[in-house]
């Protein structure tokens, strides 16, 4: 919604992650950082000021993780959305790999759902409250590397469906997103460009473009845009489902 208060937390908040967007807004936003949960501290607005505020944390920590979600809801009267976007994106086979991802995307993701779920389900229905989980492609397709990283995101995907089903009956939806070779700032594509430019690899980047049916990676805008519709009320008979952003990569139904 226009002018909701944000709270967000990442491994590390420098304070300027949303600089340029900000700048782009209509209305004024105080933007707020912390480096640890325990420095959260609100700053003066004006009452009908959003806000966006960051927080560092790491999400395998599951009681920082908690007192993350308590804090902001004391903060900001309540929750209404909640955006699941953290991975530690292994791929690695190693044992201790396996275990660290089931800690974060697992763990975390339960983690995160079961102690917002008393907030969302007191929103108030005009305000649509629901969850989105950000999955990957990569929980639909196998890959040459049998690491975590595709099996943890399939079971977001799962755990995200059989949630749809018991919050239902208390007016709370939940969808998910799966989005594939997005250009974003340090990853996989990125990568895959630097390559082709800096390193002389030919076709790094091209052969995995042609692979795709609309013939580029995606942006982070057209992943937000799909997470903003099922959380707003234009999708409030949307729930269960997993939207797949990722050009038509996806040969499955």
């Amino acid at each position: 919604r226009e002018g909701i208060h944000v709270s967000y937390c990442a491994r590390t908040v420098t304070g300027d992650e949303f600089e340029d967007f900000i700048r782009k807004l209509p209305r004024p936003v105080v933007y707020e950082h912390a480096t640890t949960a325990s420095e959260q501290q609100p700053q003066e607005q004006t009452q009908h000021t959003p806000r966006a505020r960051g927080t560092a944390v790491d999400v395998s920590d599951l009681e920082t993780l908690g007192k993350w979600v308590e804090d902001t809801a004391e903060e900001f009267g309540g929750i209404d959305y909640v955006v699941a976007n953290a991975s530690p994106l292994i791929l690695s086979p190693a044992i201790p790999c396996w275990e660290a991802s089931f800690r974060s995307d697992i763990l975390g993701l339960v983690h995160l759902l079961s102690t917002s779920t008393p907030y969302l389900t007191l929103s108030p229905p005009h305000r649509h409250p629901s969850i989105c989980v950000i999955s990957s492609g990569a929980g639909n397709e196998i890959h040459a590397l049998p690491g975590p990283y595709g099996p943890m995101k399939l079971a977001q995907i799962h755990h995200a469906k059989a949630l749809s089903h018991s919050l239902a009956p208390q007016g709370v939806r939940v969808n998910s997103v799966s989005p594939r070779l997005i250009l974003t700032s340090g990853g996989h594509v990125e990568s895959l460009m630097d390559k082709e430019k800096r390193d002389g690899e030919k076709r790094a980047w091209e052969d995995v473009r042609r692979g795709i049916p609309l013939g580029r990676a995606g942006r982070v805008e057209e992943v937000a845009g799909v997470v903003m519709f099922l959380c707003s009320p234009a999708a409030g008979y949307v729930t269960g489902v997993n939207v797949r952003v990722d050009g038509g990569l996806s040969r499955g139904m």
